[in-house]
């Protein structure tokens, strides 16, 4: 019998190791803009991000964590941007919006 060798490549391994990019922290790239809205229409609030690490999210308006309501809120991620859709806006909206934006490292928060 012969003996049958085992070998690994460690220069493929370093090499595939070396080419993979480090994480991209969380960074909004666009902030929470103030904005007035007629009684009974509709606006977006969006933050524009920039991580390897998609963020978990929650949107707040005056202290209030808010969840999708149809018809009222629609929270979405959409790619890079998480938004919240203000339907049929009134009083009731006026205030202070925040969004919160979290990775297992970072936590970061706009407000408008």
């Amino acid at each position: 019998l012969e003996p049958i060798e085992f070998k690994t490549d460690r220069r493929v391994k370093r090499r595939a190791l070396s080419e993979i990019e480090p994480p991209v922290p969380l960074r909004l790239l666009d902030e929470l803009q103030d904005d007035t809205v007629k009684l009974g229409a509709s606006t977006t609030l969006f933050v524009t991000y920039s991580s390897s690490i998609v963020p978990d999210f929650k949107w707040f308006r005056n202290g209030k964590q808010l969840v999708n309501m149809p018809g009222k809120y629609n929270i979405v991620r959409d790619g890079g941007r998480i938004l919240c859709t203000i339907e049929n806006a009134s009083l009731e909206d006026d205030g202070e919006w925040t969004l919160i934006a979290e990775t297992p490292k970072c936590t970061l928060e706009s407000k408008c």
